[in-house]
């Protein structure tokens, strides 16, 4: 095919999970289609990771709004217009050979949860991007529905391709060590309102499980929501409760591994990256009852009502009381990184 170029504004932002999207995406894509080529700003933060060695050219610019909606399209136009891939909800508006992917519409379902600024923003630039894109990608079958009840999109103008487990979240237990001396349940995630997180912790501390703790993993970024910030800081003493911060792949994996059980109380998702890594690492997972969790993990998991504190604390006891089974084996095959950038490269191969 001719020349396929990533947006690699990613490379200079924080790793989250629309991060990790791309990068996993871009790893994937370079290894399948010799004509891709990853174009990022100079400021980028993170070429070596998993990127070291790859196609990632460099041009101008520090990786705001303007390198994306000027400099970038500039750079285009001086290579012939090449097709472009934008895989984190943002891209230039007025290049129109492009394919974008919008993982979810949670500033539309929940915008009590943004900054205005933000809102006015997303509401802004969202319905000309998917306007301008010839094809839309999103993650999970919920988010496509959302793209064609909200934006009235055609079903043929979008394509699912998934997230997916890291490979290094799978390790050998017995080769490696508990990283925390106590029993404890997970929860993987940003101090984003829809994520929960306060909820769960205020049924943990209500739950008094004294043999079990609660270890979670991110929420170091500031909320847009300064109540929901509040109730989160108000648990960062209680002894039961541990917050590791930012952690590494590897130190993500033994997290997983040693934990009783995974839990998501996220109110909305478009995906729901932290339950398929759970499967990868063949622990349980509780998930609030939300249609995109039961579309990802479907009776594999125990469901709560994520707006219930009664509710997140009965699948609490009963995961701390030894109940809940592992995930069947072949949930960790389920998603791949690699079939879901074969159908990017297949798709990106029919437009050009």
């Amino acid at each position: 095919m001719e020349q396929l170029y990533i947006n690699g504004k990613f490379l200079t932002q924080r790793l989250t999970g629309v991060q990790r999207y791309a990068r996993e995406i871009s790893r994937q894509l370079l290894q399948v289609l010799p004509g891709c080529e990853i174009i990022a700003p100079n400021n980028v933060t993170a070429v070596n990771d998993g990127l070291n060695g790859k196609k990632v050219e460099l041009y101008g610019g520090d990786g705001g709004v303007k390198w994306e909606q000027v400099t970038l399209p500039k750079y285009l136009k001086q290579h012939h217009q090449p097709l472009l891939l934008n895989l984190c909800n943002a891209a230039p508006l007025f290049y129109k050979n492009k394919i974008t992917c919008i993982h979810d519409l949670a500033f539309i379902r929940y915008p009590q949860f943004f900054s205005r600024q933000f809102r006015l923003y997303y509401k802004f630039i969202i319905p000309k991007i998917i306007n301008s894109s010839r094809h839309l990608l999103t993650v999970s079958e919920f988010s496509k529905h959302e793209l064609m009840d909200y934006y009235k999109v055609p079903e043929s103008k979008i394509t699912v391709a998934p997230n997916a487990s890291s490979s290094s979240i799978v390790i050998d237990k017995q080769a490696t060590f508990n990283p925390f001396p106590f029993r404890y349940f997970l929860f993987v995630g940003s101090m984003d309102p829809r994520k929960n997180l306060s909820s769960l912790m205020k049924a943990f501390a209500q739950v008094q499980l004294h043999d079990m703790h609660l270890v979670v993993v991110g929420a170091v970024n500031k909320s847009f929501n300064a109540a929901t910030q509040g109730e989160i800081e108000k648990y960062k003493t209680h002894p039961n409760i541990h917050f590791a911060g930012p952690v590494t792949d590897a130190e993500l994996a033994k997290c997983y591994a040693f934990a009783e059980a995974l839990v998501m109380p996220s109110v909305y998702e478009g995906f729901g990256l932290p339950i398929v890594e759970a499967f990868a690492a063949g622990i349980p997972v509780l998930a609030a009852d939300i249609p995109v969790f039961r579309e990802i993990a479907g009776k594999h998991a125990t469901y709560f009502d994520p707006l219930n504190i009664n509710s997140i604390k009965e699948a609490l006891k009963k995961a701390a009381g030894g109940a809940l089974q592992p995930p069947a084996t072949d949930m960790a095959t389920r998603y791949s990184w690699k079939r879901s950038a074969e159908t990017i490269a297949e798709l990106a191969v029919g437009i050009v």
